[in-house]
């Protein structure tokens, strides 16, 4: 397997290091956003943007992810390497990298009392996919959202 941007040649990642490092580049990204709580004329918007995704280890159990959204400000996430996460905005969390290479991020927000569960899988190193539920406190269903990311590349990088 060549290598990608990234530097990655384990594919599908086996590793949060490897997860997280083939996420490192420039993604461009659509959106289609399901709003349940709408009325019946809102309830699906789409939207474009390029993201922007850089990673360093600020220690050796930890690493630092900073994302940059042209449609918002950028975010920091922290990754530990016991399962959790937490991010600039206070919110924490758990994570889990299952055998297919995917990732599962869960995390409850604190002043909403509502529950998001993203996960973000690969189906080949430039080409990206999330999907992210958010839940109520009783667990019914408000928000649903699926992206796909195409890495911008390069001539001569895969």
């Amino acid at each position: 397997m060549n290598k990608t941007k990234a530097g990655i040649t384990n594919f599908p990642p086996s590793s949060i290091e490897d997860f997280l490092s083939l996420c490192i580049g420039e993604w461009i990204t659509l959106r289609s956003f399901f709003e349940l709580s709408s009325d019946a004329n809102n309830w699906h918007s789409s939207d474009r943007c390029i993201l922007s995704i850089n990673l360093s280890s600020v220690e050796d159990k930890l690493k630092e992810v900073i994302i940059d959204n042209t449609n918002s400000s950028a975010t920091t996430r922290y990754f530990l390497l016991d399962g959790c996460f937490m991010s600039e905005n206070s919110i924490t969390g758990q994570w889990k990298l299952w055998a297919d290479g995917s990732l599962e991020l869960s995390y409850q927000k604190v002043l909403t009392n509502e529950e998001e569960r993203e996960r973000i899988w690969f189906t080949k190193p430039n080409l990206r996919l999330r999907s992210k539920i958010t839940l109520n406190d009783d667990g019914t269903l408000l928000r649903a959202e699926f992206y796909s990311e195409i890495r911008r590349v390069n001539k001569g990088t895969i």
